[in-house]
């Protein structure tokens, strides 16, 4: 019984949720999100190849439910990670919004360093407040993203090890 309630509890984590799902107020408001977006990024992901292509057989009205799920996908993205990094600030309002996960590392892999430059330049600037910043009070290593020393021995290289796997765990991820 218990094995049939996790895998209950994985496939409804793996579904992935639907645009059409929504009320008719949020499926407005997120439309008028999407046109907001449009206005203030849509020239600049044009201009890199960032919007999704439309598929030759497809007609306007998939094309643009494709942007809106694409869209409220990666708004569910941005959601999930504030809740697993609340000391930690995410937003969609960027040019890569509507691009899915496999489309943005395949974008990344295939950059070249002008080419990111010029993306990184076209970002908006955050606005920090640095007398708001409570650094002195986050003990980073209770988190997920500091990995603890690991004793290699009487030669003091733990410490070495460990600075490495600082870099290996940028983003919350723990090595194998």
């Amino acid at each position: 019984m218990k094995l049939f309630g996790a895998l209950l509890v994985a496939s409804a984590a793996a579904t992935k949720q639907s645009v059409s799902t929504l009320s008719a107020d949020e499926q407005s408001e997120l439309r008028a999100e999407l046109s907001k977006w449009r206005e203030e990024f849509g020239p600049a992901a044009a201009e890199r190849g960032l919007l999704p292509r439309a598929s030759e057989s497809s007609n306007p009205i998939e094309a643009e439910n494709d942007e809106l799920q694409r869209f409220y996908d990666n708004k569910l993205a941005i959601e999930e990670a504030r809740r697993n990094n609340p000391e930690a600030t995410f937003d969609y309002n960027h040019p890569f919004a509507l691009m899915t996960q496999a489309e943005f590392k395949m974008f990344v892999e295939g950059v070249s360093m002008e080419e990111s430059r010029s993306a990184f330049r076209s970002v908006p600037e955050a606005d920090l407040n640095v007398t708001s910043v409570k650094a002195a009070s986050v003990d980073w290593t209770t988190g997920k993203c500091v990995n603890p020393v690991r004793n290699q021995g009487q030669c003091g290289s733990c410490w070495a090890f460990s600075a490495v796997a600082r870099g290996a765990t940028a983003g919350g991820r723990t090595p194998p």
